[in-house]
């Protein structure tokens, strides 16, 4: 992929949605598959022929992606994507009419992951497939509750078991590069730091309203946990993120807030400083592309676009900006930083993912093909040679940021060029024939990658014995 391919970030979404098509077909069969008895054939050809003409609606875009845009050509493309993204949705809903008890393990072995690396650990974290298109984080606890009170009033409390449980999309489950959301959530697990920042005055705005207070420190929160994810999981949370909100700009807004959430534009712009503040982006002489760049340029392209009014304006965010920002890095968050040794190893897994190798272990010395390629003619080595040669034929284990960014780069590069020539090259093959054959490419990456996590975690068991 190259920031030069016209009118990218517009074939990425297309891309997108096919991909999401996809993705209930599959979802759809492995419910027909595992559960023959209780799924009606008349039921799944539905889900077929909805998928069928969501599809054909799309493939319109295809035809004109390649033309010069106007202003006014692409405000009506960012309409479409917007509408067929709702479309898929709408249809997501109805899965909760199928049958289906099951979740990837992967997901569980991803979560746990995830959830040690935070301030404490949850030992009963619930991971549960969702009707609705929504990445969410669910206190069960809290909803139980809620649930008791409104019957037998309040006070009891402490009869309840505290239980966090992770929301997927059902149609995401094979696909761990939207796992992403998870570490998100798993930010507003860590209670004790969360509360030392909402409580923090230096946050507050001056002479600022008892609900535009609540509001702030809600926004603390969620960016919080947006710098919490992006502090393990580098570029690829971002990628995710900004992905999410370019599907479906009119449902959610670019510049828009909201007395929970912040606008996916601060929060982004945020994001991005801290990305580049903490040395966790790639660079482009280092022969990997700098793809949160091109997202943000993307972001920046469909928010001039669509020029919304923003909302929620209050005065005195330089103040909760600037000490929020302050109050976040003396947390040091992060655990690593990119730099050209980290992007070496990086694109040696992408080549070995390239080539159908699952990418759970890598070499501890990130220079070992050089450093064997310049001892190989010497006929001794030094004891300090020796100990370089154990480093370079010598793994570990794959970090999960390593696995999802490599993962995302074989898909911006890989699956986009053949989604390219699937979809935008004039041919009479039908739409669901092309579905399956971008699905062949979807579930390449998506096998490796759960591959990937599972070799991963034997490697770090065998390594903690």
């Amino acid at each position: 992929m190259q920031e030069e391919t016209n009118n990218f970030l517009f074939k990425y979404l297309v891309l997108e949605l096919f991909e999401k098509l996809y993705r209930l077909k599959k979802y759809i069969g492995s419910c027909e598959k595992l559960d023959k008895n209780n799924n009606n054939k008349r039921l799944i050809e539905l889900f077929n022929e909805s998928i069928n003409y969501i599809g054909t609606e799309i493939d319109e875009l295809c035809s004109v992606i390649d033309a010069d845009l106007s202003s006014e050509d692409k405000f009506t493309f960012i309409l479409s994507i917007n509408k067929h993204s709702l479309a898929i949705k709408k249809i997501h809903e109805e899965l909760k009419n199928l049958h289906s008890t099951w979740i990837l393990p992967e997901i569980k072995t991803f979560s746990k992951e995830i959830i040690s690396k935070g301030e404490k650990t949850k030992n009963d974290i619930n991971i549960i497939l969702s009707d609705h298109y929504t990445f969410l984080e669910r206190n069960l606890s809290q909803k139980f509750q809620s649930s008791l009170e409104s019957v037998y009033g309040g006070g009891k409390s402490d009869l309840i078991i505290e239980n966090h449980s992770f929301i997927l999309p059902k149609i995401e489950f094979s696909n761990p590069l939207n796992w992403t959301i998870i570490v998100h959530e798993a930010g507003h697990l860590q209670s004790e730091i969360i509360q030392s920042i909402r409580n923090n005055p230096d946050i507050i705005p001056d002479n600022i309203s008892t609900k535009n207070e609540i509001i702030i420190k809600n926004w603390a929160e969620e960016i919080y946990c947006d710098i919490f994810a992006t502090s393990i999981l580098g570029p690829a949370y971002f990628i995710s993120f900004v992905s999410f909100a370019l599907l479906s700009p009119l449902e959610h807004g670019i510049s828009t807030s909201s007395e929970m959430h912040p606008s996916v534009i601060v929060r982004a712009l945020i994001m991005m400083n801290y990305l580049k503040d903490n040395n966790l982006v790639f660079k482009s002489d280092w022969e990997i592309e700098d793809y949160t760049k091109i997202f943000s340029i993307a972001l920046l392209e469909q928010n001039s676009i669509l020029d919304e009014d923003q909302t929620n304006k209050i005065e005195g965010l330089t103040k909760f900006n600037t000490n929020l920002r302050k109050i976040i890095k003396n947390l040091d968050l992060n655990s690593f930083s990119i730099d050209k040794s980290d992007s070496v190893r990086i694109k040696n897994l992408l080549d070995n993912l390239q080539n159908g190798i699952p990418i759970g272990s890598t070499n501890i010395d990130e220079f070992s093909i050089e450093y064997l390629k310049e001892i190989q003619s010497k006929k001794t080595l030094t004891v300090e040679e020796l100990e370089n040669l154990k480093k370079s034929v010598s793994e570990r284990s794959c970090e999960i940021w390593e696995i999802l960014n490599t993962g995302w780069l074989f898909k911006l590069k890989n699956c986009f060029e053949k989604g390219e020539s699937i979809f935008f090259i004039e041919n009479e093959i039908k739409i669901m024939t092309k579905i399956e054959k971008y699905g062949e490419i979807i579930d390449f990456l998506d096998d490796r990658l759960l591959a990937s996590i599972n070799s991963s975690q034997i490697l770090k068991i065998i390594e903690d014995e």
